[in-house]
């Protein structure tokens, strides 16, 4: 395999001689730029990039005043993708578990999901929720948004009097607790709930 020589043209070898080398230089040059880009070589679209390989950083990189940096780091054993604003500021792009019940980073906020059943006796009692049960992960501060829904399994009856609410001052980054008037042996023996907060 050919390899770049920075040292070639020398400057104290003619031309008539080093040509050779500096045409290796320019070959290789080619071949390497065509690692995740268009060739030089190669047209339409010279110089376009194909895929991108990056090296995990060990640490986030220094901020630089009005310049967007896009690096990849190593997270609970797998490489993802993160952003450093020019204001400094850090945001996870990637990372997901998707699954009944799952989470996805969304830009630089983390989404999560699932469902908790409602236990006989549990009419008008409390019923928690833990983010880390069944692959679950915290978040990193409270969250900024739930949103509970109860499933029906009565054939499409309703009833105007079914209610599940959040619990006041429950909701922390690493769970809540909901409240429903419905026990299991009515027609809402569980309920859905999605949540949004800080990554």
């Amino acid at each position: 395999m050919s390899v770049y020589d920075p040292s070639v043209p020398t400057g104290v070898v003619n031309l008539d001689q080093d040509y050779k080398n500096i045409q290796k230089n320019f070959s290789q040059a080619n071949t390497s730029f065509g690692v995740d880009h268009v060739p030089f070589a190669t047209t339409p679209n010279n110089g376009y990039h194909t895929n991108i390989h990056q090296i995990p950083l060990g640490a986030d990189p220094a901020q630089i005043t009005g310049i967007n940096q896009l690096y990849s780091k190593v997270v609970s054993g797998d490489t993802q993708l993160f952003a450093r604003t020019g204001g400094g500021g850090i945001s996870q792009l990637t990372g997901n578990r998707a699954n009944l019940r799952g989470w996805q980073y969304i830009g630089g906020v983390l989404l999560q999901w699932g469902s908790k059943a409602i236990a006989t006796g549990f009419n008008n009692q409390p019923v928690p929720v833990v983010f880390t049960d069944n692959g679950g992960i915290n978040f990193s501060g409270t969250p900024y948004h739930i949103q509970l829904t109860f499933i029906n399994t009565n054939a499409g009856s309703t009833s105007a009097t079914a209610e599940i609410s959040l619990r006041d001052s429950t909701l922390t980054n690493a769970g809540f607790t909901a409240q429903s008037n419905q026990n299991v042996a009515g027609s809402y023996p569980g309920f859905f709930w999605l949540c949004i907060g800080p990554i």
